[in-house]
């Protein structure tokens, strides 16, 4: 076929078929899964300590499988994430309304507005 850019019609189909259910996954969590984040907000904390705790878990235990890995490393990446959410984020976001109060009237980026002019 000259106009092939190399995809099947079963492979597109698989890819907005991924696409549909990430979305339709990401605004219908369900409920077993929306009581992870019930406590605190510890998405960035699971971004910062996923990585250094699975690393960890590798260097005890060398050839671990991935799932072991998995159940090992998320319930102490996830404990992290909560006490770093309790004790250093929430505290740091409740200092920005001493440290930095929002000025009314202006824009928040110290952008012009055309309005402005």
């Amino acid at each position: 076929m000259g106009g092939d850019l190399g995809w099947r019609l079963d492979e597109a189909a698989g890819v907005v078929a991924v696409a549909f259910a990430v979305l339709a996954f990401a605004f219908r969590t369900p409920a077993w899964l929306r009581r992870l984040t019930a406590l605190g907000d510890v998405s960035y904390g699971i971004y910062v300590y996923a990585f250094p705790v699975q690393q960890s878990v590798a260097a005890i235990w060398p050839g671990i499988d991935p799932l072991v890995m998995f159940a090992i490393a998320f319930p102490v990446t996830y404990g992290l994430a909560f006490l770093s959410w309790r004790l250093i984020e929430r505290p740091a976001l409740a200092l920005k309304r001493i440290v930095a109060p929002r000025r009314t009237g202006q824009l928040g980026s110290g952008l012009v507005s055309l309005a402005d002019r």
